[in-house]
C-alpha cells in the first residue's frame, strides 16, 4: 500500500513537470519583452529628419537588405534559408518603442528570437548609424 501510494506521487510529480513544461510561457515570458532599461526609455535623436532617413537606407540595403528584403519585408534572398526566418521588419516599426528597436539591432538575436541569425550590430556601426536605419524603417509600410 504504501510503495503504491509513493508510485503514484511520483507518477502524479512527473506529469505534472510535462504539463509545465508543455504548456508553453506567457507572453510577459518572452525575450523581445525584457528590453533592458538603458534602452527603454531612449528616443531616436533623428526622429523625422528625411536626410537621416536616407541614410538609413543607404545602411539598410548595404547590411540588412541581403536577408530583410529591400523594403524590409523579411523577404531577402540570404533569408531564404534561415530558420527562423528573417523578420518582417514593417510590423515593428509601426508599434514597438525606439528603444526596443534600438536593443534588436545593437544585441542582435540575443534581444530577439531565440535561434535568430540576427547579428549584434553594436559593434559593427555606430549607434547613430543604428539610429538612422531605425529613422529609415519607421518610413516603410
Amino acid at each position: 500500500m504504501k510503495r503504491s501510494i509513493i508510485v503514484l506521487l511520483w507518477v502524479i510529480s512527473v506529469l505534472v513537470m510535462l504539463l509545465a513544461a508543455c504548456s508553453g510561457g506567457s507572453s510577459a515570458d518572452k525575450p523581445e519583452d525584457k528590453v533592458p532599461d538603458h534602452y527603454v526609455n531612449q528616443t531616436n535623436p533623428f526622429n523625422g529628419k528625411a536626410d537621416a532617413a536616407v541614410a538609413g537606407k543607404t545602411i539598410f540595403q548595404v547590411n540588412c537588405a541581403s536577408c530583410h528584403g529591400d523594403k524590409g519585408l523579411g523577404d531577402g534572398p540570404a533569408g531564404a534559408n534561415l530558420n527562423p526566418k528573417p523578420a518582417d521588419l514593417t510590423e515593428p516599426a509601426k508599434n514597438d518603442s525606439d528603444g526596443q528597436i534600438l536593443w534588436h539591432i545593437s544585441e542582435g538575436a540575443a534581444a530577439g528570437t531565440p535561434g535568430s541569425a540576427l547579428p549584434a550590430w553594436k559593434g559593427t556601426l555606430t549607434q547613430d548609424q543604428i539610429w538612422q536605419v531605425i529613422t529609415y524603417l519607421r518610413t516603410l509600410k
